[in-house]
C-alpha cells in the first residue's frame, strides 16, 4: 500500500458492538483507526530512570541510521503500522498514558519523546503542556480523575533535544527522516503513593505532527494501555495493522526523575487519622491527642487555611480549594508532620 507521511485517510468499521472512532497518526500504510473499549492493561517498567521508565522505546540499539539507536516498527515481521500517534498543538489532540507509585515521590523532572517527520538531528520542538492527573486511565476517560498538576496551555518545557535515537519501519531501518527529540519539564512535585495519568500535547516548526512514538518490544505488537484526545473525547491507542483491522493496544515511553519520599509513609501520628481524602469540602480529622493547628499548604509552598483547633477532632473545611493536590500540615501535642490531601 501506499506509503504516507503527511496525509491520511480516515476509515471507520464496527467490530462486534464495539464503537469505532478516527485516529490521528503516522503510519506506514494509509489506515487510520481507532477502536474504543479497554485492552488489556500491561505495564512496562525497566531500570534506567531515576525514578520510573515507562518503555522502553528503543528496541535495537545501534541498529539505526549511522549506528544511532532505533525505534523499529515491525512492519513486516508483525504486520504493524503506526510509526507515531498525533498530539499536535494545532490539532488539538492529545496523548496520554499512566504511572503507579508504590510509595510517596518527589518528582523533580519528567522526559517526553516526540519527532517531526523531515527534521534533521536539530530539535523542531518549541512547546509542551502537560497535566497530571490522579487516577487511572478508564477515571480520564470518564472524567473523574482529578488534576493535581498542571494545564492544557502553559509551555512548560524546560528544554529539548535529539535523543540519538531514529523511529523506522522495517522496510527501511536506515531511515532517517524520523530523528526522535526529548522534551524534558522540570518541576518541584509531591505525590502520594498510587495511579496517575500523565496527559500532553506537543508543539513543534514543521508541519508534519508532532507525533508521539509507542512504545517498542521486538517481537511484541500489545505495548500498553495509552490513550489519545481528539478534541472531543479519549480513545485507546491501537496499532492498526497493516490491513486497518487490528487491534494492537499501545503504550507511550516516558522518564520520570525523582525520589521515594523516605518516611513518608510512616509520617503519622499515633491514633491519628484524616478522611475522606480525596475530598470535595470537608475533611474530618480527629485524634487521640490534642490537635493544636491545622494548617494548608499549596505545591508552592503557599499557605492557603491556617486554623487553631486545641481539640480531638476537627472539620478542615477545603471546599474553596480548587481541584488538585496540596500538603496538609498537623501539629499534634507540639509536633508538626506533613500529609498529602486532594481536593476533587
Amino acid at each position: 500500500m501506499k506509503k504516507i507521511t503527511l496525509s491520511f485517510v480516515a476509515i471507520s468499521l464496527a467490530l462486534g458492538m464495539t464503537q469505532v472512532n478516527a485516529q490521528d497518526f503516522e503510519g506506514a500504510n494509509q489506515v487510520e483507526l481507532s477502536v474504543s473499549g479497554v485492552p488489556g492493561h500491561t505495564d512496562f517498567v525497566v531500570t534506567g530512570g531515576s525514578l520510573y521508565s515507562n518503555g522502553p522505546l528503543v528496541n535495537m540499539p545501534g541498529g539505526g541510521a549511522g549506528g544511532n539507536d532505533l525505534s523499529l516498527l515491525e512492519s513486516v515481521t508483525l504486520g504493524m503500522n503506526i510509526l507515531g500517534f498525533g498530539h499536535a498543538l494545532t490539532s488539538g489532540y492529545r496523548v496520554a498514558d499512566d504511572v503507579t507509585f508504590d510509595t510517596d515521590v518527589e518528582l523533580t523532572s519528567i522526559e517526553l519523546y516526540a519527532y517531526q517527520t523531515g527534521s534533521t538531528t536539530t530539535s523542531t520542538i518549541n512547546h509542551v503542556n502537560l497535566r497530571i492527573w490522579a487516577g487511572s486511565i478508564s477515571d480520564v476517560m470518564g472524567g473523574s480523575a482529578t488534576l493535581v498538576w498542571g494545564d492544557d496551555l502553559t509551555n512548560v518545557m524546560t528544554s529539548t533535544e535529539w535523543a540519538g535515537i531514529y523511529r523506522a519501519s522495517e522496510s527501511n531501518t536506515a531511515d532517517a527522516s524520523r530523528p526522535i527529540m526529548v522534551q524534558t519539564i522540570d518541576l518541584t512535585l509531591s505525590l502520594s503513593a498510587g495511579t496517575y495519568v500523565l496527559d500532553w500535547q506537543t508543539g513543534g516548526t514543521l508541519a508534519s505532527g508532532p507525533w508521539a512514538p509507542p512504545i517498542a518490544i521486538l517481537g511484541q505488537t500489545d505495548t500498553g494501555n495509552g490513550i489519545q484526545f481528539d478534541g472531543a473525547m479519549w480513545a485507546e491507542l491501537v496499532d492498526t495493522g497493516a490491513s486497518g483491522i487490528e487491534y494492537f493496544p499501545q503504550g507511550l515511553p516516558f522518564e520520570i526523575y525523582g525520589s521515594e519520599v523516605i518516611g513518608i509513609s510512616d509520617n503519622v501520628f499515633t491514633g491519628f487519622n484524616f478522611y475522606p481524602n480525596p475530598s470535595t469540602d470537608i475533611i474530618n480529622v480527629t485524634s487521640k491527642a490534642t490537635i493544636n493547628n491545622l494548617s494548608v499548604y499549596n505545591m508552592l509552598g503557599q499557605q492557603l487555611i491556617n486554623v487553631s483547633v486545641d481539640g480531638l477532632n476537627h472539620q478542615l473545611n477545603i471546599s474553596d480549594l480548587s481541584a488538585g493536590m496540596y500538603i496538609m500540615k498537623a501539629v499534634v501535642d507540639g509536633v508538626e508532620k506533613s500529609f498529602n490531601i486532594v481536593k476533587k
